[in-house]
């Protein structure tokens, strides 16, 4: 993760970092900050320089370990994640994208959904109840004729996280040969949710657009 002052002033920033359940990460990361070099859980607030960078990075983790998190700055900054797929024996890199922070109050949003089965593709997605209720998201997804493929309804638990493929998301199988394009529609009653998206094909990952509507 890096965050970005562009501004001719200091900005402070803190951090808390969250597992999938919700609770406080007790995975040790990384930062470029000489001074708070390592944290747990949560980054207390320290000050980025006019024009500075404070990078964040993950310590070793078990495979499978999923995060996300939430800052706060005393300015509008940009902040930005950075995914890597590395060889799991080797750790020689296969491939890297850049994808933007998420607005934490979204309402209702729309991620385009590629499917190749043939190579694998699938359009992967994180989702996160950033408040401190629970809140229920609806989520339909569509041919590109606008029919109905499956629908979900479930609940999040206050600050849950999800990473999943939409076929995971939507219990699909015996889907079509080849490649078919569709598009996935999620809503709540609950301006509270985080999300973003990635096209994922072995290890190939391509940012993917969410857009917002409400």
């Amino acid at each position: 993760m890096q965050v970005v002052n562009h501004l001719a002033s200091p900005v402070t920033v803190s951090a808390d970092v969250f597992s999938e359940n919700g609770s406080l990460s007790p995975l040790l990361m990384r930062t470029s900050d000489v001074n708070r070099p390592t944290f747990t859980g949560s980054l207390s607030a320290l000050e980025l320089p006019a024009n500075g960078v404070l990078v964040i990075t993950a310590d070793a983790a078990p495979s499978g370990t999923a995060l996300w998190a939430k800052f706060a700055t005393s300015a509008a900054l940009t902040i930005s994640t950075v995914f890597e797929s590395h060889d799991s024996v080797t750790n020689v890199l296969f491939g890297r994208v850049g994808v933007s922070s998420s607005e934490p109050d979204i309402q209702q949003f729309v991620i385009p959904r590629i499917r190749n089965t043939t190579s694998g593709l699938d359009t992967g997605f994180a989702i996160v109840n950033t408040g401190t209720a629970a809140a229920t998201l609806t989520s339909t997804l569509r041919t590109a004729s606008g029919a109905i493929v499956a629908t979900d309804v479930r609940t999040f638990a206050p600050g849950q996280h999800l990473s999943v493929f939409a076929r995971e998301y939507f219990g699909l199988t015996n889907e079509p040969l080849g490649a078919s394009y569709q598009y996935m529609v999620f809503e709540s009653t609950s301006a509270q949710f985080a999300v973003i998206a990635l096209g994922i094909a072995g290890a190939t990952l391509t940012s993917f657009p969410v857009n917002r509507l409400r």
